[in-house]
This record gives structure tokens, sequence and C-alpha cells, in this order.
């Protein structure tokens, strides 16, 4: 009986044994996309439960190698598309917009405007100069793991003997059908915190200017250029530059009925421009017709420069080249 209860004992360890030595393993997929080809390469993933907010549209869910792919190929395509490109040149500005969110671009443009040139590099490639063949010979995408939404680009400029590999840190989102480059993770200026942080400010802009045309619409429907006429001014004080000197720049408005001038003195500002008027729903909208002397303010002939509208005893401006499009109170002469 003793030798019985043994062999059973063993036969009963074997069978626990090979139970557990069957229990399938969850892996996930490390997925590199090169130039020409694509490698896998398996590696554990955690037991982790993806938040309501990680499954929202506009995450990418990595259950679905689909979704994955998508993603992966869509950033491959903008790279090739816009530095490893063959014949002639592409338009890269269409192509930024092409392949980003639309609040990424608005801070790419805020970055490269004349008053604030601080984006004086690609932050796609950490460069200006580079060969194309090798940009499409060198390009890896690789998906980050455990990271939300991040992929690693990786590739050379002109692989040379001792040149490592440049690498960016892209943050994708989905919206509708396609996916879109949402920020630069590796970037100091086009990370996800300033894009969010962009984001609010430039929204917080446009409810700021639709608040003020429905007010100056209800106050002035039956306002025609005539009731404009006169002339007004703005002091922006934008603070001090060092302790000695200031920034503010004087902004004056001249209106007549068949002549209108816009002119500006002060940090770096000085120009005289003549203008043209069209009435909006009782809204006075200048638009830039020539410059008088000094530097041009804004040559966009298709976007009115600023907005005028009264309310009650005071007039007012909008305009986006103004105060972050804030509304302002003109001095009337």
């Amino acid at each position: 009986m003793g030798i019985s209860k043994i062999v059973k004992l063993i036969f009963f360890f074997l069978i626990i044994k090979s139970v557990i030595s069957c229990k399938e393993i969850t892996k996930k997929e490390d997925k590199i996309i090169t130039g020409n080809s694509i490698v896998l390469s398996e590696t554990k993933e955690e037991n982790t439960h993806q938040s309501k907010e990680y499954s929202q549209d506009k995450s990418i869910n990595y259950d679905k190698k689909q979704n994955v792919n998508e993603a992966v190929n869509k950033i491959k395509e903008f790279y090739l598309s816009c530095y490893g490109y063959e014949g002639e040149r592409k338009d890269e500005d269409n192509l930024w917009k092409k392949f980003t969110t639309n609040r990424f671009y608005q801070k790419t443009k805020e970055l490269n405007s004349e008053d604030n040139y601080v984006l004086d590099y690609d932050p796609f490639i950490y460069g200006q100069d580079y060969y194309r063949e090798v940009i499409r010979k060198t390009l890896k995408i690789k998906v980050i793991p455990n990271k939300k939404n991040e992929f690693e680009v990786s590739l050379n400029h002109f692989e040379l003997e001792n040149e490592k590999p440049t690498k960016v840190i892209l943050y994708l989102v989905k919206e509708g059908d396609t996916y879109l480059i949402d920020a630069i993770n590796s970037d100091k200026l086009l990370n996800l915190e300033q894009i969010n942080k962009f984001s609010e400010k430039y929204q917080n802009i446009k409810e700021e200017e639709k608040k003020n045309q429905t007010i100056a619409k209800a106050d002035n429907r039956n306002y025609q250029i005539e009731d404009y006429i006169g002339s007004y001014s703005y002091f922006y004080d934008m603070g001090k530059l060092d302790e000695i000197a200031s920034m503010t720049i004087d902004y004056s408005f001249d209106i007549k009925k068949n002549d209108i001038s816009f002119s500006g003195q002060g940090y770096k500002t000085n120009f005289d421009d003549l203008c043209e008027a069209k009435i909006n729903n009782g809204v006075l909208e200048i638009y830039y017709k020539e410059t008088i002397e000094g530097n041009t303010y804004n040559s966009n002939r298709t976007q009115p420069l600023f907005k005028i509208y009264k309310k009650g005893n005071d007039f007012y401006a909008i305009s986006s080249f103004i105060k972050d499009g804030k509304e302002i109170k003109l001095k009337g002469d």
C-alpha cells in the first residue's frame, strides 16, 4: 500500500507540472518598420488594463495589429514623402498640415512667426541637411512598449562612419479613419504638455472672438461705414524689455468715408498702411490695401486686419495680430 500511494503521488505531481507548463503566456509584438522591411520581435506583456481615457477614439488600440500597422505606416508615409521623396521636392508645409493635427500645425506656425521665430530647426529630423537616399535606407519606426500612442523614429542624415542615429519620439492620435501626429515628445517645444497648453490658449482666443463678434452683431446690426468715421487709437503695453526699455506699441486708426489709414509705432513696429473697409452685419472689417511707408504690417488681402464694433458708448476691436486676438477698447480722438 505504501508503494501504491507513492506511485499515485508521483502521477499526480506529473499531471500538475504538465498543466503549469502548458499555461499560455501573453506576449505582444514590438514592431519595427524599416525603410524596406518589417521586423517583429517578441517581448513579455504585463497584465494591465487600459483606462477609459486610453480607449477613447483618439487613442490607438494596440490589441489590434491593424491599428498599429496603420499608425506606423502613416509615419513611414510622412517621412518618405517629406524627407525621402524621389523626384521634385514636395511642399513641406502642406505635408506637415496633412499628417499632423490642427493644433500641432498651428503651434509650429506660432513658433515660426516673424516676431517669435524660435523653431529654427526641423523637429522631425533635428537638423536641416540630409541625403534623401540615406533617409530612405535608414528609416526605422518602432512602437514604444508601455507608452500610450508613442512611436520611436530612428534615422541617419548622412550615414557617416561614426554617425549615431537621430531618434524622435512621436505621439499619434486617431481622428476619424486616419492617424495624425499630435506631438513630438522628444522635443521641448512640441511635446504633448506644450501642445495641450497651446491648445487651451488657442481655444480660449477663438471662443473670445466668437463671443465678441456675437455681441458686436447684436449692437451694430444697422451700422454703416459712416457710423464709424473718426480717429481711434490703442496703446499696447507688453511690459519691460530690460531695466531701461519697455515693449510698447501705439496703434492709430483714421477712418474716413473713402480713406482709411492704419499705423503702428513702437517695439519692432513701424508701418503706415492704406486700408479699405467692408461692413459685415454692422461690424466694420478693415482690409490691407497698400503700404504707404515703413514695414508692411500684414499684406494678406483675404482676411481682415481687424474688426471694429460698438458696445454701449464705446468702440472695441479684435485682431489676431494684436494681443493674441483678445478684445481691445479703442480710445476715440
